[in-house]
């Protein structure tokens, strides 16, 4: 048994993959020609169980742990993303703030059907001026007669025009700004007031809707807000790390698909009168790409466990982010590289699969969005004045010293009272 993981999982991990190489690979084409994911697609996925992984059993899902969620996704992350993407919605940024900031009734009323696939859950945070900036949202929610009343417009909405509920971020007191202004509510699909103004048209993504959201006096009850008035943004955060960790079950499962089937590739096709695999060159390009994947995995269920665990794990869910979305892109790289023009031709699947990964360095949250939070944690980390514990405050003074040691060599012309040796500098 893996650590953390129950052996019932495991199977259903294993069953997972047998599923999408044999039975969901095969739609691929079609959801390409068409832009469609078929709803009778869904309704096969969701009788599997797969919309209610991370949803508790109570409420009617497979009350998986976030690290066995990972497993699965990184498994139908290979099959068509219009199926990977809808899966993960209902698992993740279309559930999860129901969960964890939902009234009981709302959870009851929602949560059974998200895991049945009944309805899509959506995420509505992105608008035309803020995309990972959370804090800087403009869409208006003021109290009046009873109902809160929502203004604004949403961006780059994932299953807008087939989604059922929208969890929206709206600023209710703006003058807060992140720290109690921005809060969040559950919006269900016909509510007047909403209504998707256009279809944004991709790079990829066959299949799945990428639209602008527009709210007009979007009058919601006062029951439909998600947690307390403007704690929206430490909700949203929740949300949002969850879903970076689970960002890389993609990368993964793209980046091991494009792998093996350059691994398959270069052992049947030949050049110079040998097969591709038999090149060092090329041996060792594969063998840094599955090192790579490695590496990302193992990223991926360290943030996941310490998530399960009930920790603090910004740092590490932007890291993993990070470090799996931007390394597997070369991963990627490398299979086209190898597939040669048969790599950039629209009639094999790695062009798609090219296409369709160039978006996870941006969706949920950009790679210089997760540098900027690594150094956000790391810096406090080695400030004693805002270290979080004793014990790390103890450290950050041990590193002071530490330095403080590397430079004394400078001490006796410190006390000269120069900046430098060369005289002439000391004016700079």
């Amino acid at each position: 048994m893996m650590d953390g993981v129950r052996p019932e999982v495991l199977e259903f991990v294993e069953e997972t993959k047998r599923y999408v190489y044999e039975e969901l690979m095969p739609l691929e084409d079609e959801i390409e020609r068409t832009d469609y994911l078929p709803p009778e697609v869904i309704a096969d996925v969701a009788k599997r169980g797969y919309f209610g992984m991370t949803i508790p059993k109570e409420y009617g899902g497979l009350g998986f742990n976030l690290l066995e969620t990972c497993m699965v996704l990184e498994q139908i992350h290979k099959a068509p993303l219009a199926i990977g993407y809808v899966v993960d919605l209902n698992n993740g940024i279309g559930s999860l703030a129901i969960l964890h900031g939902g009234s009981e009734e709302l959870k009851r009323e929602y949560l059974p059907r998200l895991a049945r696939g009944e309805i899509i859950g959506v995420f509505a945070m992105s608008e035309p001026q803020v995309g990972s900036d959370g804090q800087g949202i403009s869409t208006r929610a003021e109290w009046r007669d009873g109902y809160w009343v929502l203004n604004g417009v949403k961006y780059w909405i994932t299953w807008a025009e087939r989604g059922d509920i929208f969890t929206v971020a709206a600023a209710t007191d703006p003058g807060k700004g992140a720290h109690g202004g921005i809060s969040v509510f559950l919006v269900p699909k016909g509510t007047p007031g909403m209504r998707v103004a256009r279809r944004q048209k991709m790079m990829g993504n066959a299949g799945i809707d990428e639209s602008v959201l527009v709210f007009e006096d979007c009058k919601v009850p006062a029951e439909n807000l998600l947690g307390e008035l403007g704690w929206g943004f430490r909700l949203l955060m929740r949300t949002l790390d969850e879903g970076r960790v689970k960002c890389c079950s993609l990368a993964i499962g793209y980046a091991e698909r494009a792998w093996e089937l350059a691994m398959a590739y270069v052992k049947r096709r030949q050049a110079f009168g040998q097969r591709l695999a038999d090149f060092q060159g090329i041996q060792w390009q594969l063998a840094e790409a599955a090192t790579t994947i490695w590496l990302s995995r193992l990223a991926m269920y360290e943030a996941a466990r310490k998530i399960d665990r009930g920790e603090f794990a910004a740092k590490e869910a932007a890291m993993a982010k990070l470090y799996a979305t931007e390394a597997c892109q070369h991963v990627v790289d490398t299979a086209v590289q190898l597939f040669g023009a048969r790599g950039y031709c629209r009639d094999y699947p790695l062009e798609r699969i090219y296409r369709n990964y160039r978006s996870l360095r941006m969706v949920e949250g950009t790679s210089e969005i997760q540098r900027r939070i690594i150094w956000k944690q790391m810096s406090k980390l080695y400030d004693p004045e805002r270290a979080p514990d004793e014990r790390t405050r103890e450290h950050a003074i041990r590193v002071e010293r530490m330095l403080e040691r590397a430079l004394a060599v400078d001490r006796p012309y410190q006390d000269w009272g120069f900046r430098y040796l060369d005289e002439a500098a000391a004016d700079d």
